[in-house]
């Protein structure tokens, strides 16, 4: 099958879209980070310790993680796009898997670095769900809408339980809302096991980011926005073996 020359511009300009979204977000965590109190840092004192850096070192190594972050997400949406290309086409399936696989990369990115997912970025899934059901109203949308409320307080239930007992949460209010969106969008057998699925990668991917990465070792908290990603990117590119699955189990 032909690789439409349309499909690499949309990719391209998701990838634009995609860094851009990236860049703010990090940057306005980043921001608030500093300005935190309890930091006791601030704009100034950061400046003075920054005087005899390097400023053309310290420009390079901002392009070079600009450039591989870049290059990184491009990679990411072409391997995507061919996969969702060579199953779909092009066509309106294409588009809309192809956005929501967007939105997660971003939503997983940032999560990963700032263990927070903004509330614009739900707004930004809610306004995806809207944009579907206008073009494509689902027929599960009532049962959908139901197992996200159940789900949903369940997992407030378990952090009120685990506040009361432990005076910390067990999961982030983020991941909630995350998955709260994600099973309004899924169908209840997808939604189902990708957070099953989640939760299964997310204890030994944790335990290894703390074994590769410095900033994980001594953290109690768990990027699980990134694992959700992770999960349901593998649930968008092989929707149809996963819908097999469960018919063939009677999920």
């Amino acid at each position: 099958m032909e690789f439409n020359i349309l499909i690499l511009l949309i990719i391209a300009v998701a990838s634009v879209i995609s860094n851009l979204c990236l860049t703010y977000f990090l940057k306005q965590h980043s921001n608030y980070d500093v300005n935190n109190k309890s930091t006791r840092i601030s704009f100034s004192s950061l400046s003075n310790r920054f005087d005899n850096v390097n400023r053309f070192e310290n420009i390079i190594a901002l392009s070079r993680s600009y450039l591989i972050r870049f290059l990184s997400v491009s990679l990411f949406l072409l391997i995507v796009a061919v996969l969702l290309y060579g199953d779909v086409g092009l066509s309106y399936e294409f588009l809309s898997k192809f956005t929501l696989l967007n939105l997660l990369l971003v939503i997983g990115i940032v999560d990963f670095f700032t263990l927070k997912i903004p509330n614009k970025l739900i707004i930004l899934l809610f306004i995806y769900f809207v944009i579907i059901q206008v073009f494509n109203v689902s027929n599960t949308i009532v049962i959908n809408l139901i197992t996200t409320i159940l789900i949903v307080g369940l997992f407030l239930m378990v952090n009120v339980f685990t506040e009361n007992r432990r005076g910390k949460t067990s999961i982030g209010y983020g991941d909630i809302k995350l998955i709260g969106m994600l099973t309004l969008i899924f169908d209840v057998p997808l939604s189902i096991i990708g957070i099953w699925f989640s939760a299964l990668v997310a204890l030994p991917g944790f335990y290894f980011l703390k074994f590769v990465n410095n900033r994980f070792r001594y953290s109690p908290k768990v990027p699980f926005g990134f694992f959700i990603f992770f999960s349901f990117a593998l649930i968008i590119i092989f929707q149809d073996y996963f819908l097999e699955l469960c018919y063939k189990y009677g999920v």
